[in-house]
């Protein structure tokens, strides 16, 4: 890969706007003016307007990927401070399961979506670069780090089969609950229960989209109550019920 890109200059494109692409698996390297970039599972590329590049795979080899590409003065603002900074073109984010379902949340309904992104959409990919500005800032830690790591794994392997219980999850992660949310909401910006609804929310999400799954049975399976409780909630986070949605971007 590192020759093809380097012997190849008309294999090189500059875009038009911004970009982020989450590497899923696989590996690769990224070429910039900088230099070359070597990519593996985890790594986010943050691309920008007017700066060429290239980036893929060893021939031979394949990587999946999540990417968005977006414009605006909004995001010409917010250049130069991560994630959007020129001179870290290549973050580190782990772990990979919590990630992908953050990308995934805020992309897959927009995929489907028969209209332009709202001001919901805006707000959420607000908060999904807030996120990721505090979680490569050089005042996060390593320590910090691997801790939200750990907390978050804790929390998604309770999340599809188990009723919460904070004293639980403080337990298995060796603090008190007010630890818990306070280390959390340092690391990450947002509450552990926060984090908790919207991964059941973006496994709801899947299923709506991808199963012919009745409402309850959803409900059932992601441990809501019952489904009142479960439509309220994933009417709260997305704008509609949940059979709503599953019509409005099955249709789409």
């Amino acid at each position: 890969m590192r020759l093809r890109l380097e012997e190849d200059p008309e294999w090189r494109r500059t875009l038009n706007s911004y970009s982020l692409t989450y590497l899923l698996s696989g590996r690769g390297s990224l070429l910039t003016p900088a230099g070359v970039h070597p990519l593996q599972a985890g790594d986010l590329l943050v691309l920008f307007p007017g700066i060429p590049h290239a980036y893929g795979p060893p021939l031979g080899e394949r990587w999946n990927e999540i990417t968005l590409f977006f414009s605006g003065p909004l995001f010409d603002g917010w250049r130069g401070t991560p994630p959007l900074d020129p001179h870290r073109p290549v973050l580190r984010l782990e772990p990979l399961a919590y990630w992908r379902t953050r990308f995934q949340t805020l992309l897959y309904p927009l995929a489907r979506a028969p209209h332009p992104p709202g001001p919901a959409e805006w707000v959420r990919l607000l908060d999904l670069f807030s996120e990721i500005a505090v979680f490569v800032s050089p005042s996060f830690s390593q320590a910090d780090r691997l801790w939200i790591e750990k907390a978050q794994a804790v929390l998604a392997s309770l999340s599809r089969n188990h009723r919460l219980a904070w004293s639980e999850v403080a337990r298995r992660l060796g603090v008190s609950e007010r630890t818990l949310r306070r280390r959390f909401e340092q690391g990450l910006g947002l509450s552990p229960s926060r984090f908790h609804r919207e991964r059941r929310i973006a496994e709801a999400r899947r299923l709506l989209l991808e199963t012919d799954q009745k409402i309850g049975a959803i409900a059932h399976a992601l441990n809501y109550a019952n489904e009142f409780h479960f439509s309220r909630q994933f009417k709260a986070v997305t704008g509609l019920t949940p059979r709503a949605y599953r019509l409005l971007h099955r249709n789409a």
